[in-house]
């Protein structure tokens, strides 16, 4: 991942006991993503081999799939409350 071609955005995955991956942003400046987990880098590290996508893209894509995700879970367990109070009070 490190070396990538200029124009693209570049991830390295630091080694050791605080793993952080870094992504360079127009202009040279330096934005870093600071992930305390050796697991959750690796992800994100192959997350972006996989899909071609920037550090930054991928990482926000799956928080943003994984919080939708999440949303929906709650809204069916509200419906599922909604309906069992329902047939609750319909039983009494």
């Amino acid at each position: 991942m490190a070396g990538s071609t200029p124009g693209h955005d570049s991830a390295e995955v630091g080694l050791g006991p605080k793993p952080s991956m870094t992504e360079e942003t127009e202009g040279n400046d330096m934005e870093e993503l600071l992930i305390e987990d050796a697991e959750a880098c690796q992800l994100a590290a192959e997350l972006v081999e996989l899909t071609g996508d920037s550090l930054r893209l991928a990482v926000v894509t799956a928080l943003r799939e994984e919080r939708d995700r999440a949303l929906a879970r709650r809204r069916r367990h509200e419906r599922i409350m909604a309906i069992t109070r329902e047939i609750a009070l319909s039983a009494a």
